[in-house]
């Protein structure tokens, strides 16, 4: 039933008996019933309705109130929440004055499940008809009358793309397809869908931390058969895919053991769609990946990019006899050799690149990754830098240089100009030799986003920044440690920086990349100072994106004054950039509030992300020590 109050609002009610309940509180004026409705075999009656003034509700519920305080009320009220001791007589009347109240609150109680019986009811009623609109409104829902290929669209825009589909309910594509029988159905018959694909590999053993209320034969038992039912959903996936072009990452990460057999059931899942393949990155034991290494050029025409990481390389591959049934080798690989192959990435693979049957001209992308700390002599900048010299298409670049054990006048061996006039990425890591006179001969008038790591301590950077003078107009994101420079060399770095917009102090991401052996401290309160500076000499003018993931070394006064003066319109640089990210990391506590100060910025769109310690444990000891009792570890508890 559906009543109008005297604000034209209206009251339901399920049933047209409770009309004589709605009718004993109509307005004298308007008591005529309006209309009765029938949707889905529920009764709607509507009724104006003439509420109780507010005054008279108050008025109602305080003198409840004070009658049921005044039930109880005695002599004995000042005792009430006191420790007195009622005498035997007290108790006797405290007895009977409670009788009444006690039968009071019975009755309330039964009126209070009464209500809840009815509450429960209109609940009911409630959801079934909000249910039942939910229903007829899904009916006339705008995405029902999308057309099918702008559908497929939408559903192709679900995709991930940091990185290839992941094979679960909780992502695109498979989520699309368990929403209703029509979008499976669209789903299942849009093949760009389906033509990316990540596969992991479970490991053949046991971990000690992981599943250990599986016995070993048990968990081999449910991993042969989790793997066979990837494998064949793997299968079923591509063939989806129709003639689409792929994308297929498979990640084995056991790298205890040399030969992993569910790395081969799953890598079988794909080998059979190589004429499809465009992008396949596989990280693997290196005997794995033989079935990849016995393609001919001819089995993909379509690869542009390829990328091995060998996870296992004890004993080393090349330690090996070249007459070894598990050895591989990829200069004789013809995989390598696929006519549209652009991008190059290998890890951890010790062999002589330059006899590699690549079209480097061609090249685009080359990461040579993971050997610097090996015994990787074809790894050293000697043998890196011709191969750069016939790269002229390079766009990024990924390196590990090893040490040139014992070569010293690197001129004698390399005086060419290194011109790479495309490069927009250059990331290198130096096991410690010092690339001077390479970044002497290196020409990147494009180069834009520019990370360098050494072992050296302190570094040799002065080809560092000789190459950030030569970039300082065209560099927007620079990534180091800001360590292996010292604070005036660093000072200088940041000059040449005019067009930087980020700024990052971390540690290598290479792989193989350990501890810093050094801890000197440049990201200091001095530091932020130099970029707050007011007096005409601005460092960073364009500076967005700042971070900081080894511990810093500065106050929480002296960020806070720097993401104020950086973040505001009319602060200290009004024309210049505003900071549009701050990423620190402490190690330490927070010794200033800074939630309140920075609010308004982050609502201003500021994203920060501050880290600190967490405060030291506390240590507790059982009071139950020493007793007749099992004997328990004391208990560490963390506040933080």
């Amino acid at each position: 039933m559906r009543v109008p109050t005297k604000t034209w609002g209206w009251m339901y009610t399920t049933h047209p008996v409770h009309a004589n309940t709605v009718l004993e509180h109509l307005h004298p004026e308007s008591s005529q019933l309006v209309g009765l409705v029938r949707l889905s075999g529920t009764f709607y009656s509507s009724y104006p309705i003439a509420p109780k003034s507010h005054q008279r509700i108050v008025e109602d519920k305080r003198n409840s109130a004070n009658h049921h305080r005044g039930m109880i009320h005695s002599s004995l009220s000042s005792r009430v929440g006191t420790n007195y001791v009622p005498t035997d007589e007290e108790i006797a009347q405290i007895g009977e004055l409670l009788s009444g109240p006690a039968l009071t609150l019975a009755n309330l109680k039964a009126a209070m499940e009464r209500n809840k019986a009815e509450y429960k009811e209109l609940f009911s009623q409630h959801e079934e008809l909000t249910r039942e609109i939910a229903e007829y409104r899904a009916l006339i829902s705008p995405v029902r009358r999308l057309p099918v290929d702008i559908l497929q669209e939408i559903f192709c825009h679900c995709l991930v793309t940091e990185h290839n589909a992941l094979m679960s309910h909780h992502d695109a594509p498979v989520l699309l397809a368990r929403i209703c029988s029509s979008w499976r159905s669209i789903a299942f018959s849009t093949p760009e869908l389906w033509s990316s694909i990540h596969i992991p590999v479970p490991p053949l053993s046991r971990s000690r931390f992981f599943h250990q209320h599986l016995d070993d034969e048990a968990y081999k038992t449910d991993t042969t058969n989790f793997v066979a039912k990837r494998s064949a959903a793997a299968r079923e996936w591509l063939a989806r895919s129709c003639a689409c072009p792929l994308s297929i990452s498979l990640h084995d990460a056991d790298a205890s053991l040399s030969y992993n057999t569910h790395c081969d059931a799953l890598l079988a899942s794909f080998m059979p769609f190589s004429s499809r393949w465009k992008s396949v990155s596989v990280t693997a034991s290196a005997i794995n990946l033989k079935p990849v290494a016995n393609l001919a050029a001819a089995d993909v025409p379509l690869l542009e990019s390829l990328t091995l990481t060998i996870i296992n390389t004890t004993p080393p591959m090349h330690w090996l006899p070249d007459s070894s049934p598990n050895i591989i080798t990829w200069a004789k690989s013809a995989v390598i050799r696929a006519p549209h192959l652009r991008q190059i990435s290998f890890i951890r693979i010790f062999e002589e690149f330059a006899t590699f049957p690549l079209n480097w001209a061609k090249l685009t992308k080359l990461s040579l990754e993971g050997t610097s700390r090996g015994l990787a002599k074809n790894m050293t900048i000697y043998k890196i830098a011709p191969l750069l010299v016939m790269c002229k298409q390079l766009v990024e670049v990924r390196l590990e240089i090893s040490r040139t054990q014992g070569v010293q006048d690197s001129c004698t061996f390399f005086t060419s100009s290194i011109s790479l006039p495309h490069l927009l990425t250059l990331s290198m890591h130096d096991c410690g030799d010092g690339l001077c006179w390479f970044f002497d001969l290196l020409q990147v008038p494009l180069l834009e986003h520019f990370e360098y790591h050494t072992d050296a301590s302190p570094g040799p950077t002065a080809g560092v920044l000789a190459l950030l003078s030569q970039t300082g107009n065209t560099l927007r994101s620079f990534v180091t440690d800001f360590q292996i420079f010292t604070k005036s060399e660093f000072t200088e770095a940041l000059q040449h920086c005019h067009g930087l917009t980020s700024l990052s102090n971390n540690y290598a991401h290479l792989v193989d990349m350990g501890f810093p052996r050094y801890r000197v401290q440049h990201f200091d309160d001095e530091f932020l100072e130099l970029l707050n500076t007011t007096n005409g000499d601005y460092i960073l003018p364009e500076l967005e994106v700042l971070e900081c993931f080894p511990p810093a070394g500065f106050s929480d006064a002296a960020l806070l004054d720097l993401i104020k003066s950086r973040s505001r319109k009319g602060g200290l640089f009004p024309t210049h950039a505003k900071l549009k990210r701050v990423s620190v990391s402490f190690n330490r506590q927070q010794d200033l509030p800074l939630k309140d100060e920075l609010q308004p910025l982050i609502q201003d769109g500021l994203q920060v992300q501050l880290s600190y310690a967490p405060p030291p444990p506390r240590v507790q000891f059982s009071a139950s020590d020493g007793i007749d009792a099992p004997a328990a570890f004391p208990s560490y508890h963390h506040l933080f």
